[in-house]
């Protein structure tokens, strides 16, 4: 069992491109066996025993002729047995965009390094059901007597989000939990610190390529331009009092020791929360309602993990 020949057909080298992606390129050879026992396998690795013409390797670049293009590399290699003439092969070489076509420079020396490639970038946007506190004039949502509804009203409204997807060879898990669940404390993406949520760990994919084991990673990151701190009506059943049992009045002998159930005009102690004050006394009638805003997401600096830019206008 040998290769007779391998000849490039007239028709190979067809290809497409645009500016966005970049060129892919089609290569059809024409291989001819001496034996029906050679099957596909030694046909996609076949070489000219004369002119040394060989099946192009997986990974390696688009070359032919005159035009040389190091951003597609072979993806696929197909070989297809002539129907009328089974020791002949038609096989055909498709070539991906991977990275950028470069004047200056190949690939590393004998191997194409998969994680080189650009990183992918998905954006989209996620429902998030959240319960209302405020609307649109930042008044409270309560009823006619200032009560808040029951039960507590909830609106869906659309969170952006940003899946950023790359490739390396070893996933650091210890690295990663460092960020997972936090805030960015520095200006990424041109967005203010605190706007920007790192949802969790990458979702990581173990592949294979010619150089050995990589992995695929999908990092989400949710924007909302409000950040993540949480604001919330300062309301409760009971009130902050001194050791005598009045308001804390401030001082050593005024200071809070604890609270007592607020009561109403008849009274009673109250059922549902009221409004406060912001120092634990229920709100006077006809006072703005105060908010507390509280920190609930943990805050690092970001730059170490080198996201890539993205050209989108906020």
């Amino acid at each position: 069992m040998a290769i007779v020949s391998v000849k490039e057909a007239l028709a190979s080298g067809s290809g497409s491109g645009d500016h966005d992606s970049g060129n892919q390129f089609l290569r059809i050879f024409d291989v001819l066996t001496d034996s029906y026992d050679d099957n596909a396998l030694t046909v996609a690795n076949a070489t000219d025993p004369s002119t040394s013409l060989a099946i192009p390797s997986p990974f390696t670049h688009f070359a032919k002729g005159n035009d040389t293009d190091y951003g597609s590399i072979v993806t696929r290699i197909i070989p297809d047995r002539d129907a009328r003439y089974p020791l002949l092969w038609h096989v055909r070489v498709e070539y991906t965009v991977w990275r950028a076509n470069t004047d200056s420079g190949q690939w590393p020396t004998g191997t194409v390094d998969i994680t080189y490639r650009l990183p992918n970038i998905r954006i989209w946007g996620i429902p998030v059901v959240e319960v209302i506190e405020r609307d649109i004039n930042d008044e409270p949502i309560v009823n006619s007597a200032g009560e808040f509804y029951i039960p507590r009203p909830e609106d869906v409204y659309y969170r952006k989000a940003i899946e950023v997807t790359s490739w390396v060879r070893n996933y650091d898990m210890d690295f990663w939990a460092t960020y997972e669940d936090t805030t960015n404390a520095d200006e990424i993406w041109d967005q203010e610190p605190g706007t920007l949520l790192m949802v969790g760990p990458p979702n990581g994919t173990r592949q294979v390529d010619e150089i050995g084991t990589y992995w695929e990673l999908r990092t989400e990151i949710h924007w909302d331009p409000n950040g993540w701190k949480r604001s919330i009506a300062d309301t409760g059943k009971n009130k902050t009092v001194d050791a005598q049992g009045n308001a804390p009045s401030g001082g050593t002998a005024g200071a809070a020791v604890g609270v007592k159930p607020i009561e109403d005009a008849n009274y009673n102690r109250v059922i549902d929360p009221v409004p406060l004050d912001g120092n634990g006394q229920p709100l006077a009638h006809g006072q703005p309602w105060v908010f507390t805003e509280w920190t609930v997401k943990d805050a690092e600096p970001w730059a170490p993990l080198e996201l890539p830019d993205i050209n989108i206008q906020w």
